[in-house]
């Protein structure tokens, strides 16, 4: 056997010393809270310690870098028609 490293030896390595959880929030209905239930759970989760990130993945009316207060100059949309990057 060789001692290469295959392309997944590092997210194992990752996985092995901290696993990582994935939250979703979802809804078939808009209004109900989901941004604000998100952006709240983020911000407790954070300031216990946890490595947070958040996804807003509603393409027509995200709205969690409203809430934060960040005015991002790209978005998903950018990643998606490969203009960006992501990562």
């Amino acid at each position: 056997m060789h001692n290469q490293i295959d392309q997944a030896a590092g997210l194992r390595k990752l996985k092995k010393n901290k696993p990582v959880r994935v939250i979703a929030i979802t809804s078939g209905k808009g209004g109900v809270g989901k941004t604000n239930l998100s952006v709240n759970l983020g911000i407790a989760m954070a300031q216990k310690g946890q490595r947070v990130a958040l996804l807003d993945a509603d393409m027509g009316l995200a709205n969690v870098d409203i809430l934060l207060g960040l005015y991002p100059k790209f978005n998903l949309s950018h990643v998606l028609t490969g203009e960006k990057k992501f990562g």
